[in-house]
Parts: structure tokens; C-alpha cells; sequence
């Protein structure tokens, strides 16, 4: 099973509407961006998996990728939390909380990069990045998994984007599974020829990935001139996308995009003017 695929289940997410669920979609994916919190990040995280469970999303395809996510962006901006010890930058949490030390790097008045460590403050800091990036990646898998192509070019298309960003929206949900499996088998058949990787000179790495690079820029750029032709077949842009569902909202669907749209509303309003979710 690939990821980011859909596949077809009787769940109640994948019932719902997908107008819905592009709206909770963006609405969560904003939230999760706009709160810096931990202590808020963890609820959400919660909600968003649970969600998933209903989905049936199979977390064992999406293991190894959560967990290179999660390390990959903590390794990535490890080093910025050494310049985060002001206790200026925190504005909920108490100062002598934020500006304890847990070991000094360079002390205050260092020439060039000034004052640096791990403090309380800068390793709560820290701690939000790993978690923002597992919530929006189980968001992503999430919705791709139990939205359609079809629904979701269709439901682009009701909210009048435009075609050319239909169409890439397409080629990117229709491409990144199938680019994950041809990858998978170009190494794999590599491998049967005797291919290898085992060298950390970065010049000779490129080198050595080249057998692999070739076939598949072939097949990128085979498929998306299959993809091309097919859609000027089907005079895609000159009129409506017709979905296989109905495109209209049910009362009891509207009401539940309204409760989204206005818990939202007051999320944001409380981010920005309650200091709801800052650190």
C-alpha cells in the first residue's frame, strides 16, 4: 500500500463531505501554524489521530516517515534554540522559568554571535517543531486517504480555483504515490544489477544516484505527457468539472462547517488577541 493514497473505506470521515473536509483541512493545518505552544500543540496532535484511527489510516505505512519527519526537523533547527534566551521572547510563560539554564554555550557579550544556550525557555521552543510537523503530515496523510482525486478536483472546482491550479493540484495527488512506487522499483531492480551505495563524498554520492535519477526523470516526464493528453481529451478547463456525488451541502453539513468556521474564528481571535497557544 502506498502513502498518500486514497483508499476506499466506509467510515464516517470518508462520508464527509469533501468541501468539509478541505475546509478542516485548512483550518487545522492554520491553527497548528499559528499555535507555538506545546502544552496546545499535544490536544490537537490528540485530535488529529484520533481522527485517523477512524479513518482507518494504517500508521504502520507511515511509521518510518513520522518518525524522519519528527527527528529531521528537531536535528534541523537544534541550533537555533541556542540564540532563544531572552526571556523578552516569552510572553506567557514566567521569566524565570523561560531563562534557566541548562548548560551555557557562550556567555553574555560574546563578540559576532552574543549570549547562547539551552535554556528552559529555548528547549520548550524546540519541543513545538516536531510536533507541528507530525500533526500536518497525519493531516495531510489523513485527508489524502480518505478524499479521492475526483473529489478533490471537484471540490476545487465549486470553489472556482483556477483550472491551471487544478490541474497541478492533480498531477501532485495523482503523481506522489506513483512516484513512490517507481522509486521503490528502479532501486530495487538497480540493486538486482549489483548497484550501491557506500561512500560519503557528496560529489560521488550524486554520481553513484544517477541510476536511478535517469529512469525516473523518463517516467516523470512520460506520465505527465500521458496525463496531458488525457485531459485535453476530456476538454478539461472548458466548462465544470462534474463530480460523481452531489455537490450540495445538507443542512446538518452546513451546520457543521458553520461551528468549524466560527470555533476557528475564535481560535484565531484568541491567538492574536488572548495570546491563546504563545509561549
Amino acid at each position: 500500500m502506498a502513502q498518500f493514497q486514497y483508499q476506499a473505506h466506509d467510515t464516517p470521515i470518508h462520508r464527509v463531505h469533501p468541501i468539509i473536509k478541505l475546509a478542516f483541512l485548512i483550518m487545522l493545518a492554520l491553527i497548528s501554524g499559528y499555535i507555538v505552544d506545546p502544552l496546545w500543540k499535544l490536544p490537537m496532535l490528540i485530535l488529529v489521530i484520533v481522527v485517523a484511527k477512524i479513518a482507518r489510516l494504517p500508521f504502520r505505512e507511515y511509521k518510518g516517515l513520522l518518525v524522519i519527519v519528527a527527528v529531521m526537523t528537531f536535528l534541523s533547527q537544534f541550533y537555533m534554540a541556542f540564540f532563544v534566551v531572552d526571556p523578552a521572547y516569552f510572553k506567557v510563560y514566567p521569566q524565570e522559568i523561560v531563562s534557566r539554564v541548562i548548560f551555557q554555550i557562550t556567555p553574555q557579550g560574546f563578540p559576532v554571535i552574543g549570549e547562547t544556550a539551552l535554556t528552559v525557555g529555548s528547549l520548550i521552543w524546540l519541543t513545538k517543531l516536531p510536533l507541528t510537523a507530525v500533526t500536518l503530515l497525519l493531516l495531510i496523510a489523513t485527508f489524502l486517504h480518505t478524499t479521492s482525486l475526483n473529489e478533490i478536483v471537484q471540490a476545487l472546482s465549486i470553489l472556482k480555483a483556477p483550472y491551471p491550479v487544478v490541474y497541478i493540484t492533480m498531477l501532485a495527488f495523482r503523481f506522489t504515490p506513483d512516484l513512490t512506487r517507481q522509486m521503490h522499483i528502479i532501486q530495487t531492480a538497480q540493486k538486482l544489477r549489483g548497484w550501491s551505495v557506500d561512500t560519503r563524498n557528496p560529489v560521488k554520492l550524486i554520481r553513484l544516484y544517477t541510476p536511478l535519477l535517469i529512469p525516473l526523470g523518463k517516467y516523470v516526464m512520460n506520465s505527465i505527457d500521458v496525463m496531458t493528453i488525457s485531459v485535453q481529451n476530456r476538454a478539461f478547463g472548458a466548462g465544470p468539472v462534474t463530480g460523481m456525488r452531489s455537490v450540495s451541502l445538507r443542512s446538518s453539513e452546513k451546520a457543521i462547517l458553520a461551528a468549524g468556521v466560527v470555533i476557528f474564528g475564535v481560535l484565531l481571535y484568541g491567538i492574536i488577541a488572548l495570546n491563546w497557544g504563545n509561549l
